[in-house]
């Protein structure tokens, strides 16, 4: 039997104003309080307990309590009556054997001959409470364990106003609902905490409490670390200890914690989102979002105006961004679709401005905006939030909104003069798209990569032009159609092609086996040797080996990893389901490379239980020498990245003219172009 209770006190299950709760207190130098039976038999000397009845607050010490757990479960019921009850609720605090009779009703009476004796064990250890995400995925609904930090303390900081999270307490599940939470995982998320309160044996008075962001109790406080406005001070601590160890406890604590975290290698592969689920999901990130995006591209030192007809298309040389409005969910779970088409008021929609910047282009754009863009938008806009998204690392909620239309060309685009000077331009040499998702089909993308037939793979699409100089027509393209490929995927392709090309191009759609010889392979150079199956594509995994926190710790990348995820400071190991590959960074140091050595040997024997069909094969490899095995792992391998200090050079604004621009007065520039 449980209960579900409201944060406003309410219970949904016999309408009392105010449930009547049961808690016991222990601990000294963090108040641990955990709900017991609301009964006599509940009661121990060596502990203080405190009934929660509404109207009035009981504290009961007993006998043999601590003094310092006493003194911290006043001023903890103090705080709740103050900030839950406005102060309204009497607070009575009783010695034991000084009970009233109104405190024995209130637990349901006094037993016959009872006396308060020790029960609880003497070895007890207050439960470990888990925190949980709930979160789209697989199946629609997942709820993945919150990762910690080590030394496993729950602290505030890992609530976002974005998500829901459940926090499970043993005897009673809490689930915390973020303003900007999604209404559709609200509606499943209660659903969800009673399954979750079922599957583990418990005891029978424990209750889901719902919380909202904002309203917490004081009760749902007291299971995070630090969270409260009252200092903690350590009154034990000499002059001389503090200038042996220094003053900060958090240093201190650090070098004493574990030295390592290899977690990541024992946890199992993230599962991927079925294609049902990832529609589902896509409409969802949609449902929200009140108009279409607004576009610009950086052109000529400022932000202009981007076509519609080129929604979806990017350049890896430019710069480009999109203004959002979203609907906020309301808090009305209850709410009609019907009721979306209402008047829509500004306090019930948000602004998001995404920044997305090209992995070959500069910062000037960046800069730009911040110095120049960023207050013209807040003066036509008002206030919003800022996103900036590198390429290939683009987040669900931005990809969804082009329905698995995103495209990504090599070069720089055709500025507007440009195109009025040349309207069409001819094609030099063939170019060839390559079509591919990961982990989910919301982050399909079609990126330009180099034009070989070694680059084929039976298990995508891809689209080829090839240049033709024939009249009005200036090139083929042919959309290449895998023998594995799915139909979705074979159908995106041809809408993909249909809308990168206009009339001056033909455009035919070739299944693998079928290609003309006179323009496909000679335009694709040869007909090299590509390969048939991806099985890598099922079984990649990407981990990150650093010491950057000052312990080494290994991290697994999101399952929609990029080139540009291998990071020159670390070390990287990559499962393919044949190698198991060690990546070193050119500044990795030697403590990381050693760390990672043994890290990926750990990997490898776990491996051998787990999947012992597939053995794999330890390599190493640095950055500019990686083998093909390794390279056709990520989407639209290319060069690296220049160095920093070359990027540096490029940029155009220094620090210099930095502090030019903000002397320099101010250019009228249009802002019409924004809204």
């Amino acid at each position: 039997m449980f209960l579900i209770f409201s944060t406003n006190g309410h219970s949904s299950d016999h309408g009392e104003e105010h449930p009547t709760r049961f808690y016991r207190t222990s601990g000294t130098q963090k108040l641990h309080v955990e709900l017991v039976p609301t009964q006599a038999t509940s009661l121990d000397p060596r502990y203080v307990f405190f009934l929660d009845v509404g109207p009035r607050l009981f504290i009961w010490n007993g006998k043999k309590c601590n003094s310092m757990t006493k003194a911290k479960t006043r001023l903890f019921v103090e705080k709740l009556n103050k900030s839950e009850r406005k102060g309204l609720s009497e607070l009575i605090q009783i010695n034991q054997g000084e009970e009233t009779d109104k405190f024995w009703r209130e637990l349901g009476g006094k037993p016959q001959n009872f006396q308060v004796v020790n029960h609880v064990a003497d070895d007890f250890v207050p439960s470990r409470s888990i925190l949980y995400k709930v979160d789209l995925g697989q199946e629609f609904i997942e709820l993945p364990q919150v990762e910690l930090e080590p030394g496993g303390l729950i602290k505030k900081e890992l609530l976002h106003t974005r998500n829901i999270y459940i926090l499970d307490c043993h005897t009673e599940l809490f689930v915390w609902i973020g303003k900007k939470s999604a209404r559709l995982v609200r509606m499943a998320a209660t659903r969800l905490a009673c399954e979750l309160l079922s599957m583990i044996q418990r005891l029978p008075h424990a209750v889901i409490t719902k919380t909202l962001e904002g309203a917490e109790t004081q009760v749902f406080k007291s299971k995070f670390d630090a969270w409260d406005d009252v200092l903690a001070v350590d009154f034990t601590r000499t002059a001389e200890n503090v200038s042996k160890k220094g003053a900060d406890m958090k240093k201190i604590l650090q070098e004493n914690e574990m030295k390592t975290n290899l977690t990541a290698l024992f946890k199992n592969r993230p599962p991927w989102q079925t294609r049902e689920a990832a529609q589902e999901a896509l409409e969802d990130w949609n449902i929200f979002l009140l108009q279409p995006f607004s576009m610009f591209v950086y052109e000529n030192k400022k932000f202009v105006k981007l076509p519609d007809d080129e929604r979806g298309q990017f350049y890896s040389h430019d710069s480009y961004l999109f203004v959002a409005r979203y609907l906020l969910p309301s808090e009305d779970e209850s709410m009609d679709n019907s009721e979306l088409e209402d008047e829509i008021k500004d306090s019930d929609t948000e602004r998001i401005v995404y920044f997305w910047q090209g992995r070959n282009a500069n910062n000037t754009a960046w800069l730009s905006f911040n110095f120049t863009f960023k207050q013209e938008l807040i003066d036509v806009l008002g206030d919003f939030e800022i996103i900036q998204l590198i390429q290939q690392q683009e987040n669900q909620r931005f990809m969804a909104h082009f329905n698995r239309k995103f495209i990504i060309h090599n070069g720089k685009r055709r500025t507007a003069a440009q195109r009025i000077q040349m309207p069409i331009q001819r094609l030099t040499q063939t170019q060839m798209y390559h079509i591919r998702w990961c982990y989910s089909t919301i982050m399909t993308r079609c990126i330009q990569i180099e034009a070989t037939s070694a680059n084929l793979c039976s298990e995508f699409c891809y689209i080829v032009t090839v240049p033709l100089d024939s009249g009005d027509i200036i090139g083929i393209v042919y959309v290449w159609i895998g023998n594995s490929v799915h139909p979705d995927d074979a159908l995106l392709a041809q809408e993909i092609a249909n809308e990168m090309y206009n009339d001056s191009y033909t455009i035919q759609v070739i299944n693998e086996g079928n290609e003309p010889e006179n323009f496909f392979w000679v335009g694709l150079g040869d007909r090299l040797a590509y390969d048939l199956t991806a099985d890598y594509m099922r079984y990649m995994r990407l981990f990150k080996c650093s010491n950057d926190n000052g312990f080494f710790v290994v991290t697994e990348k999101y399952a929609d990893f990029c080139q540009d995820d291998l990071l020159d400071d670390d070390c990287m190991l990559l499962d393919t389901g044949t190698y198991v590959f060690l990546w070193k960074g050119p500044t990795a140091s030697i403590i990381e490379v050693k760390f990672a050595a043994k890290s990926a040997e750990l990997y490898i024997q776990h491996l051998r239980t787990r999947e012992p069909d597939r053995p794999r094969k330890l390599r190493l490899t640095v950055k500019n020498s990686e083998p093909v095995e390794f390279r056709k792992c990520f989407h639209a391998w290319s060069k690296h990245k220049n160095p920093p200090r070359e990027l540096e050079k490029q940029n155009a604004f220094s620090i210099s003219q930095q502090e030019q621009q903000k002397q320099a007065p101010k250019k009228s520039h249009p802002t019409n172009i924004f809204v």
